[in-house]
């Protein structure tokens, strides 16, 4: 269950990145790929972030591990700083903070075996013998499913659910204190999802670990987050314990992920908004609230003025001008 203690703490993190236009010589131009996302991940919690495609949450979660570096704001892990630390500073903390990809197969060495994937995490962190070592590869690879008969085997010789298996022994090899889920299961199978989604939940009660969960399968979030947060067009519109929001969704973005999503029983009412065209461009965001171009209730202060996240209840933010009174 999770606790009140902070494990991982973004406070307005910002990435821009620079692109041309068009042509090796067209114009410059700015991507607004996150804008000002701020939020506290605590332990033994799940917090998933959704959108659309394009809306930031890779982005996000490339940052918190370091895989691309912020434009503005800050990462904190266990209270400590870890934006701005340089190679040799952040590796002991490295073991702390690993990554689950999204693609299997691009995310794994070809030329290496199952039982070198998951073990050079071990030989990183952990100082014991080559045979001490395969044992405990060998012991991984047990509790997420696989045998130590797959030891010596390459990446080509595993189904996609293995692959994402093994993925998962590798980020937990050194007891990770949270990891960042990038969207785990969308490259697989529905049968497949499942179980890999049933194999993160007992491995984080096992070992209470916190998961930063990238997902945009609302079905998958539901069922494995304690809260959610909603981004669109690089900003957080809405924060909740997942009950609450997917009972009660504020926002009108958030209004409209849910009547999005396709309900078994089709007599049973559901929430309708009528969302008309296209996500804008992060190159040129509208001003004032992102989603008000899409919006059926946007007022005028909508398109001058952008809402900050405000308590709307206990343990529920949003940002919208229609919630501020």
């Amino acid at each position: 269950m999770a606790s009140t203690e902070p494990v991982l703490e973004v406070r307005d993190l910002v990435k821009h990145f620079a692109v041309r236009r068009s042509g090796w010589f067209g114009a410059r131009a700015i991507v607004h790929a996150v804008d000002g996302v701020s939020f506290v991940l605590r332990r033994a919690e799940t917090l998933a972030i959704v959108g659309e495609s394009g809306s930031g949450k890779s982005t996000v979660g490339r940052m918190i591990v370091g895989l691309t570096p912020p434009t503005a704001g800050s990462v904190h892990l266990m209270g400590q700083r870890i934006d701005q630390l340089g190679r040799r500073k952040m590796r002991p903390l490295r073991r702390h903070l690993q990554l689950i990809f999204q693609d299997p197969y691009a995310s794994l060495n070809p030329r290496m075996t199952a039982g070198r994937i998951v073990g050079e995490p071990l030989g990183n962190f952990v100082t014991e013998s080559a045979a001490e070592r395969r044992d405990r590869t060998a012991a991984l690879l047990s509790r997420v499913g696989l045998g130590a008969q797959y030891l010596d085997r390459h990446p080509h010789q595993f189904s996609g659910g293995q692959r994402q298996r093994l993925g998962i022994a590798r980020a937990i090899a050194t007891r990770p204190t949270v990891v960042v889920c990038d969207e785990p299961v969308s490259a697989l199978d529905v049968s497949v999802q499942a179980q890999v989604i049933n194999l993160l939940v007992d491995l984080q009660a096992e070992f209470g670990m916190s998961y930063l969960f990238i997902a945009h399968d609302l079905g998958v979030v539901e069922h494995v987050s304690d809260r959610t947060a909603v981004m669109y067009l690089g900003r957080l519109v809405e924060i909740a314990q997942t009950r609450a929001l997917f009972r009660a969704p504020q926002h009108p973005y958030t209004q409209a992920l849910m009547a999005s999503v396709p309900l078994p029983d089709p007599t049973k009412p559901r929430l309708t908004l009528a969302v008309e065209g296209e996500v804008p461009s992060a190159i040129a965001p509208p001003p004032g609230c992102r989603f008000h171009t899409r919006c059926p209730h946007a007022k005028p202060v909508c398109r001058t003025e952008v809402p900050p996240l405000r308590v709307i209840a206990p343990g529920h933010e949003a940002a919208c001008h229609l919630l501020s009174g």
